[in-house]
């Protein structure tokens, strides 16, 4: 069984036995075999208050909301396997009763008179169906118009016909009422104004507009029963859509005569924007100048020199031709030296690729390069990077500068500072990007440095011309300290 809650018998005709249950829906019994029938195969509620029988091949249930019928026919064939799905109709206040609610204290007080009367005791009195009225094809639905929404608002349809420009959605709810077919009723509607002809909506009861322009409309609405027959009349609503203050014809002369009147203002800004985009036009042309002759000042002095040695070299071979000693020496020389301009030119093109303008790019390239230069030395190196780099761009200028200090500062400590290990620190304070670089060498008095005093003017003024900071340490016997502090902002 599909319940113990039991709240009807019923015996019919054929012997077949038939339960209705509180809380399960209805239990089929036949032959021994119990089928039971609930919401999910199609009926309309589970608890059911008292089923009764018209004795015209029909159950009649009540429930928490609404009375509705069930073919008994209809139940047969789907305890049997023939259909897939029950159907039933409902009937409830729209329909015309005063009270769809049957869960008083006297649930089981439906009975059938011997004229063949339904009586049902529902909260608000006693609902009384008389089913051979409602066996007639005849009957004709009736269409109404239920509630109107403005964007998600239900509006009053007795005083709402002006709805505002602003009307973004608007949503009619529309049904019908039919004693014989419940809710089994198809629909048509027409927006007079917008649509041309009805729209067969189905069984759907409600409509969406949206972004409807200003102007009178009507909104009809007709239904139809299952055998054809058409409400008695339309539904109707009318409704006028005020428009924008910009859609009436007196904007529209004032928007002329302003347009009129500000036309000489509007060629002088062009012209003025047309004056700014030539000016920074010509500032970018200077910008790319001054990038052209950086790059032919670092050919001449990097490459040109490079090449110029590797030269004097060659022609040095030369004269050693038949000195295979001193001849391997000034091959190997010369093979060194276009490694050198190798890597030269690998820097240039690093630093003038625009794929290399991320901060973090820039980061990765340094700190590569250093590893790689300090492993063919004698001097440990420690790094220390900082999680914290953003995305962010940066300037071709910024990191050939930037990458020719630190450089030059490690060549320093592997050339002339005597130590055993060294330490490269890298460090992003929004916006502020700092190196620190360090050695445990002899260090030097900051009063005497003839020896290589070009070389640390030079990586100064290249950090101050990308407006940085240059700071160096340096004591005798303890070591040199280099911190460059660059704002990315």
């Amino acid at each position: 069984m599909a319940s113990n809650i039991i709240t009807s018998i019923i015996e019919d005709e054929n012997g077949i036995v038939w339960v209705s249950t509180g809380v399960f829906g209805i239990s089929r019994l036949k032959d021994g075999k119990i089928i039971n029938i609930q919401e999910k195969d199609g009926i309309y509620s589970n608890s059911i208050k008292k089923m009764i029988s018209d004795n015209n091949g029909k159950f009649w249930c009540t429930s928490e909301f609404g009375l509705f019928s069930l073919d008994q026919k209809t139940l047969n064939d789907y305890a049997e396997g023939k259909i897939s799905r029950m159907t039933f109709n409902l009937f409830g206040k729209k329909d015309g009763m005063k009270s769809d609610e049957f869960h008083g204290l006297s649930n089981d007080a439906s009975c059938l008179s011997k004229s063949g009367i339904l009586y049902f005791p529902s909260s608000d009195g006693v609902v009384i169906v008389e089913p051979k009225k409602l066996q007639s094809d005849d009957e004709k639905p009736v269409a109404y118009i239920d509630d109107i929404l403005v964007n998600n608002e239900i509006i009053n349809k007795k005083v709402s016909l002006n709805f505002s420009p602003a009307t973004e959605i608007l949503q009619f709810n529309y049904g019908g009422i039919s004693v014989n077919y419940g809710r089994n009723l198809s629909y048509k509607y027409l927006l007079e104004g917008f649509d041309k002809n009805f729209i067969d909506a189905g069984k759907r009861r409600q409509t969406f507009y949206t972004h409807l322009p200003y102007g009178d409309y009507k909104f009809k609405v007709i239904t139809f029963s299952p055998n054809g027959n058409q409400s008695v009349a339309e539904a109707t609503f009318n409704f006028t859509i005020d428009p924008y203050i910009w859609q009436t014809i007196w904007f529209r002369i004032g928007f002329v005569l302003l347009l009129i009147s500000c036309s000489a203002l509007i060629l002088k800004t062009f012209y003025k924007r047309k004056y700014k985009r030539r000016m920074e036009l010509l500032e970018t042309e200077a910008a790319l100048d001054r990038e052209r002759m950086r790059i032919s000042k670092d050919m001449h002095d990097e490459l040109g020199a490079s090449l110029t040695k590797i030269s004097l070299m060659t022609e040095l071979a030369k004269r050693n031709f038949n000195n295979s000693a001193a001849l391997q020496k000034d091959l190997q020389n010369i093979s060194d030296a276009g490694r050198d301009v190798a890597v030269t030119m690998d820097e240039i093109v690093w630093a003038v690729n625009p794929q290399n303008d991320n901060l973090d790019k820039m980061i990765g390239y340094i700190v590569q390069y250093i590893e790689d230069l300090m492993n063919n030395s004698i001097v440990n190196l420690k790094s220390e990077i900082t999680q914290n780099i953003p995305e962010k761009i940066v300037s071709t200028e910024i990191r050939h500068n930037v990458f020719l200090v630190v450089k030059e500062a490690f060549n320093n400590i592997i050339k002339h500072a005597r130590a055993s290990q060294a330490k490269l620190s890298i460090d992003y304070n929004n916006p502020t990007l700092i190196f620190k670089i360090r050695d445990n060498g002899k260090g030097f008095n900051l009063h005497d440095v003839s020896a290589f005093s070009n070389g640390l003017v030079n990586m100064k003024k290249r950090i101050e011309d990308i407006n940085g900071e240059f700071v160096l340490n340096s004591e005798l016997e303890k070591g040199t300290e280099i911190i460059i502090k660059i704002d990315l902002q």
